[in-house]
Parts: structure tokens; C-alpha cells; sequence
């Protein structure tokens, strides 16, 4: 029988397994969980909103999903066994208890009300914040409702232990094995890391190790191949590279998690 993995993450993650799903070597289920998303808090949102126990209001659905889901049927994990889930940022952005998905407020709030100015200061404040400090900004050149979602927007940076917390619980939560992959910690045009993506790669390590869980860092991948066969920037695979990835993916972990 084939392994059912369910995926949530970024393209990074979604496209080589949606390319390996097309091997018939897996099958995927991803209901309500399929939208990109890069923050820790984000990944444990979806699968409690997929899981019908999380209710985001309509108001929101164009920053967490990029649409409105109006889909009333309840994941079913049961089949599911395994979990492909992707950390790639240390940056939390919400509303309360909700957690935004960065590039749909970009496109769906920042972009179409000129706020370009906003979005700048207030990575900028959040990049010089202690961690757990939530950042706000005001933006009230705009009708009094919008200028509402910019005043309670929030952002801060996520701390080692938070992230270390929420790898468990996510683990507590869908009791199967997860495979836990972090992002790209490769050097910058300037030859420094990007000291964020360093030290969430480091944690995420270090925190599985300690645990026993499964972690796939795609650094090393690259390292294999190198920079300019698999990576079409410093955020995207080659989408030729993506079926390699898928393969690796399939040959180190998740064939070996589905023999038991």
C-alpha cells in the first residue's frame, strides 16, 4: 500500500512532493492544509483549522489563505501516515490569536492600499526587537475598517523555545511520525548567513535530535549538487531540481518510516 503523507509548508515542500505524488510512489492528503505558509505557529494553526477546531473569521480568510475557504467537511487524517511539515521563518505575524501568512497580507492588504511604507517599518522595528516583543504600526490613510486590520496586526520574532514547543505539539497532535524540514541556510550575495534562517535550522536540529524526531535540513541537499543546479534564487528550488528533492525525500524518510 502506498504512504499517505500530508504536507504543510511552503512551495518548497508542496511542489517536490506534489512531483513525487505523480511517481505513484505516495499518495498526498492535504485537505485545507494545501495554502503555503512559513511560520511555526502558522503550521499548527492550519491543522487545528483543518481539524474544525479552530473557527478564523471570513474577515481574515484573504491573509491566512489567500481566499476564502467555505469548505464546511472536517480533515480526515486517519489515513495519513506520515507528516512533511516545513518551518522556514521566525517572523509571526497575527491578529490576536490568529496568524497571518505574510505574502497574502502583502498581496492582499499591503499592495492594494499603498502601504509598501507600513510593511517596511514594521519589519524593521520587529528585526530589532528583543523576541516575543509584538510590534505594531498604525496605518490610517485608508477607510476606518481597513485601518483597523493594519492597527491590529501584530509582528515579532519567535523564540527557540517557542518553536521548540510547538514542534512538540504539532508531534503531540497528529501522532505519526512528522518529518520536519527548515529552510535554506545557505550565504547571501555578501557571503554571511541569513543569521534568522541560521539559527531556526540550528534549533529545529537541535531540538529533534533531542527528541528523536525526524529533520531534514535542504542545506545539505544543496551542498550535494550545488547552489546553482537546485536553486533558482535564494528561496526557490529549480522547479527541474524538485523531483530530486521529492525522490530524496521518498529514499531517506519516508519509505524508511513506512516499513516501520
Amino acid at each position: 500500500m502506498l504512504p499517505v503523507v500530508s504536507v504543510i509548508g511552503s512551495c518548497r515542500v508542496h511542489n517536490p512532493i506534489s512531483k513525487l505524488e505523480k511517481t505513484q510512489l505516495i499518495k498526498t492528503n492535504n485537505h485545507l492544509i494545501s495554502d503555503f505558509c512559513h511560520a511555526p505557529r502558522e503550521a499548527l494553526q492550519k491543522l487545528r483549522f483543518a481539524n474544525k477546531r479552530l473557527d478564523i473569521p471570513l474577515h481574515l480568510h484573504d491573509y491566512v489563505f489567500g481566499r476564502k475557504v467555505f469548505d464546511v467537511e472536517r480533515s480526515d487524517f486517519s489515513k495519513s501516515k506520515i507528516f512533511i511539515i516545513e518551518f522556514s521563518s521566525v517572523r509571526r505575524l497575527c491578529i490576536d490569536d490568529i496568524e497571518l501568512q505574510l505574502n497574502f497580507v502583502t498581496d492582499n492588504l499591503v499592495k492594494k492600499n499603498g502601504a509598501e511604507e507600513w510593511l517596511s517599518s514594521i519589519s524593521k522595528l520587529t528585526r530589532h526587537s528583543d523576541e516575543g516583543k509584538k510590534n505594531k504600526v498604525d496605518y490610517n490613510n485608508i477607510n476606518i475598517d481597513t485601518a483597523n486590520i493594519f492597527k491590529n496586526i501584530s509582528m515579532s520574532l519567535e523564540s527557540n523555545q517557542v518553536i521548540c514547543d510547538i514542534m512538540d505539539r504539532i508531534v503531540d497532535y497528529v501522532r505519526v511520525p512528522v518529518v520536519f524540514v527548515g529552510h535554506f541556510n545557505i550565504t547571501k550575495d555578501d557571503g554571511t548567513l541569513v543569521l534568522d534562517r541560521n539559527r531556526l535550522n540550528n534549533c529545529m536540529l537541535a531540538h529533534a535530535h533531542s527528541k528523536g524526531y525526524h529533520f531534514f535540513d535542504p542545506t545539505k541537499l544543496i551542498a550535494m549538487y550545488g547552489q546553482d543546479f537546485s536553486l533558482r534564487d535564494h528561496n526557490h528550488w529549480h522547479a527541474n531540481f524538485e523531483s530530486i528533492v521529492g525522490h530524496y525525500l521518498y529514499q531517506n524518510y519516508i519509505s524508511i518510516i513506512n516499513k516501520g
